[in-house]
Order: structure tokens, then sequence, then C-alpha cells
């Protein structure tokens, strides 16, 4: 009885060591994926400021920004949550609509984008339209 002690501390050992591993790497696997979310929705959002930016001063540089804008939104295609999964398409959905409805479901994509990489933001919508730059319910 006294040799298979031995054996059972170092299996335990073993276990807890490997659990452990696996653990970190889990935990280490999700927050890259947290980073290149908060990247991808940086990305989506700079693009969109730009695009409206240019389109409001009739810049010849429209069609490079509106690009950048569209290539942005593919990669949050890629790394984003279901969640915002929904909002995105729902915003790109919209975009073919009137301002106002553009307005709701751009807020709703930016209040489950900072849910998804800020998991207790607590930020309400009225924080959320007030400190964004542009308001697509209103007029430029």
């Amino acid at each position: 009885m006294t040799g298979i002690i031995p054996i059972v501390t170092a299996f335990i050992a073993i276990c807890g060591g490997a659990f452990a591993y696996w653990n970190q790497k889990r935990l280490d696997r999700s927050n890259a994926l947290v980073e290149m979310r908060r990247d991808a929705y940086r990305n989506f959002i700079s693009s969109i400021i730009a695009a409206t930016s240019a389109q409001s001063q009739d810049s010849s540089d429209t069609g490079s920004k509106f690009e950048r804008f569209q290539i942005a939104s593919g990669d949050m295609t890629v790394v984003a949550s279901d969640e915002v999964l929904k909002r995105l398409a729902a915003f790109q959905l919209d975009r073919t609509k009137s301002t106002l409805s553009i307005d709701s479901s751009f807020k709703d994509l930016l209040q489950s984008m900072r849910k998804d990489v800020f998991e207790h933001s607590t930020a309400t919508m009225n924080d959320i339209e007030h400190s964004f730059p542009i308001k697509f319910g209103e007029k430029q």
C-alpha cells in the first residue's frame, strides 16, 4: 500500500499541471481574441468616421475611404462575436434606409461592440450617443 502513494501523488501532480497548462492556454486564446476584436472594432469605427467625413466634405477620396470601410466590415465578420455580427448585419441592411434607422442600428452596434470587449461595461445608449462624433439622425 505504501508503494502506491508516490504513484498516486505523481499522477495527481501531472493531472494538476496539465489542467493548469490547458486553462492558461484557454485564457491566452480568449485574451488574444478580445484584442483582435478591439482592433477590428477600432478599424471599423475609424473607417466609418473617415468615410462619413469624406462624404460630407465632397472629398475626391471618398472611394478609397469607402473601400477601407468595406475591408473593416469584412474583418469584423471574421472576428466579431455572434451578437456583434447580428448587429453589424442589421446596420449594413439599414444603410439603404433612412438615416433615422441607421442611427438606431448603429448605436445598437456600438453598444454590442463595447459589451463584447468590455464584459462589465455599464455604458448606456445615451453615453454612446453623446460621445460618438457622428450623429446619423441629424443633419451634419
